[in-house]
């Protein structure tokens, strides 16, 4: 009797995860870290939009897209952080 072979799912493999793009993460946080808030909001909305686009375009699954954006977000925001000037302690 012939065993049958169980179909199994290749994982993807993203070659280039969207939070080592440090270029792109830095220049968008330096961008938006001297705008007012809303506008800060709408250009990081937009950007992630182009990124989630080009990568759908490439054929990269939904899920993978929509995690991708979020870890994308998440590393400019924490860029923005991270860049923001600490006040001097006045005590």
């Amino acid at each position: 009797m012939e065993k049958l072979k169980q179909p199994y799912k290749i994982p993807l493999v993203i070659p280039f995860p969207q939070v080592r793009r440090r270029r792109l993460i830095a220049n968008t946080a330096t961008r938006l870290a001297n705008l007012p808030a809303r506008t800060a909001e709408k250009l990081l909305a937009a950007a992630l939009r182009r990124q989630a686009t080009s990568m759908s375009r490439k054929g990269v699954p939904a899920d993978l897209v929509e995690r991708e954006c979020r870890a994308l977000e998440t590393a400019i925001r924490s860029e923005i952080w991270r860049a923001a000037p600490v006040p001097e302690n006045r005590a």
